[in-house]
């Protein structure tokens, strides 16, 4: 899975800042005509004449500030198509550069095919029936209106997918009941069990599959 990056920068020198996030292995290029990203500008103050660069490939930068809004507080979605690369070209790492300070968000990192079909960097299985359970990260993460929870079942059963605060208290619960295998997903929009819109901060998603239980955080941003 792709995960949620937080990043904090400032401007440590007039030619700003650089980040790097590497993926666990190379990924071969071949096949892929775009990258894609979902952006949240979070409190970016932006200079007069701002710029937020993104490497499609060794050598290759590209303004994306005509295709993001640092005005805009919420998750926004860049794609930029590939450069045509040799086959046997590898892409190792996802890299930003910038000359704006303040605290942003990059989630789900993707290679797209040329079909409907995409792949992230991370490899992942492609079998019709997972082997084995297991609970992603919800999607997008920090979220303001509502998010989605993807969990993948190796076999069917009873399934609880619940949310809590870090005090321990279970403040909803988005599905209980039988659930056959395969992968499954859930929305979320930040209230409550009596509908209440919940307070920014950190939430506990847990999935409890016959009594197996995994947990992940999520952010809520208001």
């Amino acid at each position: 899975d792709a995960a949620a990056a937080m990043l904090s920068v400032e401007r440590a020198s007039a030619l700003g800042w650089n980040f790097s996030l590497l993926a666990p292995e190379p990924v071969p290029t071949l096949g892929y005509t775009s990258l894609r990203f979902a952006f949240h500008p979070g409190t970016v103050d932006p200079p007069g004449s701002p710029r937020l660069l993104v490497r499609t490939a060794p050598g290759g930068l590209v303004d994306i500030l005509d295709r993001v809004d640092l005005g805009r507080k919420q998750w926004q979605t860049v794609e930029l198509a590939m450069p045509r690369l040799n086959p046997g070209e590898f892409l190792e790492t996802f890299h930003l550069s910038g000359n704006f300070e303040g605290t942003f968000y990059v989630d789900d990192v993707r290679l797209i095919t040329g079909t409907p079909r995409s792949a992230t960097a991370v490899l992942a299985d492609q079998e019709a029936v997972p082997t084995l359970s297991s609970l992603d990260q919800n999607y997008p993460n920090p979220f303001n209106a509502e998010t989605v929870i993807r969990f993948q079942l190796q076999t069917g059963g009873a399934v609880a997918l619940t949310v809590f605060n870090l005090s321990g208290q279970r403040v909803a619960t988005l599905f209980s009941g039988r659930l056959n295998a395969g992968l499954h997903s859930q929305s979320w929009n930040g209230r409550d069990i009596q509908g209440r819109q919940l307070a920014s901060g950190a939430y506990l998603y847990r999935l409890e599959v016959d009594g197996v239980v995994t947990t992940r955080k999520m952010l809520l941003m208001r």
